[in-house]
């Protein structure tokens, strides 16, 4: 919202110069259009978004847009996975990074880009808590299970494979 304040701020402000140039008679330079064009293209750069649930279609409706275009994309809620940020290049030196919904089939929905992983650190927490909160994460079902692994099972596997060996020798 910040940058749609200054873009409109800055455009404000030439209009004003201009119009008051020409009412008293005072010469108009090509000069006080530099700031209109950089309130123009600051209210282009700017973007938002929004994430609603409609649980009576069982979708989760994301729209992000700016001032022109906007685009709306429907999520079916058995088809949301997860919320993640990663690089856009793995190749790239200092890559910029995405913020992305996970959907079934390892499809992703891009929300936004940033210049560093901490950017987008704060809009990927408050997104996963929303999914956390309505339980919407791995299509509402149950999280998926983190694979475990019991430490006496492994004490038992290595004593087993130890004594194995001491007996060969």
């Amino acid at each position: 919202m910040l940058a749609i304040f200054a873009g409109l701020a800055l455009i404000a402000a030439s209009v004003g110069a201009v119009v008051a140039w020409t009412r008293w008679g005072g010469r108009i330079f090509g000069s006080v259009l530099v700031p209109a064009l950089f309130g123009i293209s600051l209210l282009v750069r700017a973007r938002w978004g929004t994430i609603e649930l409609s649980r009576e279609q069982h979708l989760l409706l994301v729209e992000k847009g700016g001032v022109w275009p906007r685009r709306r994309d429907k999520v079916a809620l058995r088809d949301l996975k997860s919320v993640e940020t990663v690089p856009d290049s793995f190749r790239a030196k200092d890559p910029d990074y995405e913020l992305n919904l996970v959907l079934a089939d390892e499809r992703r929905l891009h929300l936004r880009r940033a210049g560093s992983e901490a950017a987008l650190e704060r809009d990927r927490a408050a997104i996963a808590d929303f999914l956390r909160e309505h339980q919407l994460l791995w299509g509402g079902g149950d999280p998926q299970p983190e694979p475990t692994i019991r430490t006496e099972d492994l004490l038992d596997g290595l004593t087993e494979d130890t004594e194995d060996r001491t007996s060969r020798k």
